[in-house]
C-alpha cells in the first residue's frame, strides 16, 4: 500500500486489474509477444499519460475480492 500512496505501482495483475480502454488503446493494448504483457502494458500506459502530459494515478483497492483459474496443463498454457 505504500506503493499507492507515492503512485507507484509497478505491476497490475492483468486477469485482477481494472483498466481505462482508452489510454490502453493509446497505449497500443496488450502486446501478445511479451512474457509479462501486464507489467508491460502498466508501463506503457504510464508512458503515453507522461508523454501527453495527462494526469493519471495507478491505484491499489485492498478491499477487493477476485479469483482467477490457472490453465489445468502445459497445453493449455502454451495455447
Amino acid at each position: 500500500m505504500g506503493w499507492n500512496y507515492l503512485n507507484c505501482i509497478p505491476n497490475v495483475s492483468g486477469g485482477l486489474g481494472l483498466f481505462d480502454k482508452e489510454i490502453l488503446i493509446a497505449a497500443g493494448g496488450y502486446d501478445s509477444n511479451s512474457l509479462g504483457e501486464d507489467m508491460e502494458m502498466v508501463t506503457r500506459m504510464c508512458m503515453t499519460m507522461c508523454d501527453n502530459n495527462q494526469k493519471y494515478e495507478v491505484k491499489y483497492i485492498p478491499q477487493t475480492l477476485c479469483w482467477t483459474e490457472g490453465p489445468d496443463s502445459l497445453k493449455m498454457l502454451t495455447r
